[in-house]
């Protein structure tokens, strides 16, 4: 961030850039202050120990005086090198402490394929030095007794997180080859910290920044400035006056020979409060909406930005299943994208739609839990979908 005794003309650029630029450090900030600070701990103990003897037993769990919480594993050594299409795979063997031994370490939630850890090593010159890596599977001390004859050192197999650092990779791999001054490697690992979960996001979002992408609503998100607030108009799919949106795809079976649900013109959801009031009436005689999510309902369909939130059970999902729906129905040729904070979110939304009759979907994503998303992914889409010929 800019320093405080900066003129306001120096800051940080402002708009979509700066919005950005606070995202990328919340997100670092967030993910990694917790990493450095375990990080600075578990190099602390590396210098104190350094000429003692490797340990015939220890405590894994470690707390730091900030309260981070995360597991150090000792007496690292090289056991294999690979090269696989990801990169370089180490695999690292370490004294196993005695209530991980036999299997229990690979029930203990210890090195679970995707998460964080670092490599931090200590050399004879006082060089400290620390490569973060990506665990990829670990094997008990069932699994090394051939390798160690004993049950006393278990091994993980992990990547380097960032493999085009080659300068890290080359002295990493130097230092557990034993070339150059003696070192001593310990292993700081976080089971709560997956690689995935943040190492895209940031590097898309400094993508973004560099770049100058174009990103959606920017205006709106990201004024330039205060007096650059622009107003919100109707949806850029039904800015032709002609447009009209049918919710008659909401009608309520029960209620059809009472009141007919209504097709309006997008410019008319727009109109007068007491024309707008009529209209949320109307919504609510002939459909399952009950007033709050017919307002929502408008709302949604009249600005090219909208947010609905809610407590749960207040029908946001229902609610968002009931738009996608009348969009599909008055606009066909126009495909929607539905993104989920969740997996769990996404299946339930997906499901609903495909209760509703909504059957043409396709699913991004492999992580999903349900078994009934699997004829909607990509991979099963492509494989039962025939071109004819010419297409």
């Amino acid at each position: 961030m800019p320093p405080k005794d900066q003129p306001d003309n120096a800051s940080h650029q402002s708009g979509i850039q700066r919005m950005l630029d606070v995202q990328f450090r919340h997100l670092r900030y967030d993910t990694f202050e917790p990493v450095i600070d375990a990080c600075y701990h578990a190099s602390q103990q590396l210098v104190v120990s350094f000429k003692d003897p490797p340990p015939l037993d220890y405590e894994v769990q470690q707390n730091t005086t900030r309260g981070t919480q995360y597991s150090l594993f000792q007496d690292i050594k090289l056991e294999d090198l690979r090269f696989e299409r990801d990169g370089i795979n180490l695999r690292l063997s370490f004294a196993c402490p005695s209530r991980l031994r036999q299997r229990r370490l690979l029930a203990s939630g210890h090195f679970e394929s995707g998460m964080l850890m670092t490599l931090i090593g200590l050399d004879s010159r006082n060089t400290l030095s620390s490569t973060f890596c990506t665990t990829k599977m670990c094997q008990s001390t069932l699994a090394m007794k051939p390798t160690t004859g004993n049950h006393l050192r278990a091994s993980v197999v992990a990547s380097f997180a960032d493999p085009q650092d080659t300068d890290a990779v080359r002295q990493t791999l130097y230092g557990l080859k034993g070339h150059g001054p003696k070192q001593k490697f310990v292993i700081a690992a976080f089971p709560n910290v997956l690689v995935a979960g943040y190492f895209w996001i940031l590097k898309h979002l400094q993508h973004l920044s560099s770049s100058n992408a174009e990103i959606s609503f920017s205006d709106f998100i990201a004024p330039s400035s205060a007096q650059s607030k622009l107003p919100i108009g109707v949806p850029a799919y039904s800015e032709n006056d002609a447009s009209t949106f049918d919710l008659s795809i909401l009608q309520d079976p029960i209620k059809k020979g009472i009141e007919q649900a209504p097709k309006v013109g997008s410019q008319f959801l727009e109109s007068t409060l007491a024309d707008r009031n009529t209209l949320i009436d109307n919504i609510c005689l002939a459909t399952t909406l009950d007033q709050g999510q017919a307002i929502a309902l408008c709302e949604n369909l009249s600005r090219g930005l909208a947010f609905t939130q809610g407590p749960p059970g207040t029908g946001k999902t229902f609610l968002g299943v009931s738009l996608a729906k009348v969009i599909l129905e008055s606009m066909p040729k126009r495909p929607i994208l539905v993104a989920c904070m969740t997996n769990h979110a996404l299946d339930n939304f997906l499901g609903d739609l495909i209760d509703q009759g909504i059957t043409k979907v396709a699913r991004l994503g492999n992580g999903s839990k349900e078994d009934w998303t699997g004829k909607y992914t990509l991979a099963s889409l492509r494989k039962n979908t025939r071109l004819s010929v010419g297409q």
